[in-house]
């Protein structure tokens, strides 16, 4: 289980980072006859890179309250789980709310399918 969250966690950074570069998100998210472009989505990249900055800041904090405490390495590495699957999971929602807001056909495909159609 935990696999699939860092999965997830990987795919949100390098999904973030490009949406940021490029103010559009990839089409194997959207689907090839869909484009997702715009300011909005400048923000999602940002919002996307937030759990690997969490993860970050969570490992400092447990490696910095369990030095030279061992007993309490284990509650705390299950909290800041806890806390780095909540915040996947909310990015994720957030993330599908932005796109179905802003997701547009493509012009390109909708012509083709105007001048197959005649």
């Amino acid at each position: 289980m935990l696999y699939l969250f860092a999965g997830f966690e990987l795919i949100l950074l390098l999904v973030g980072f490009y949406s940021i570069r490029t103010s559009k998100l990839p089409s194997w998210i959207t689907g090839n006859g869909y484009k997702v472009e715009g300011k909005s989505i400048r923000t999602l990249g940002f919002i996307m890179l937030i759990p690997s900055a969490a993860g970050f800041i969570l490992g400092f904090i447990v490696g910095y309250e369990s030095f030279g405490n061992h007993l309490l390495i284990s509650p705390l590495i299950d909290l800041a789980i806890a806390i780095q699957m909540a915040l996947i999971l909310i990015v994720v929602f957030i993330s599908i709310i932005f796109i179905i807001e802003n997701i547009k056909p493509n012009k390109i495909d909708t012509m083709l399918e105007k001048n197959t159609q005649e």
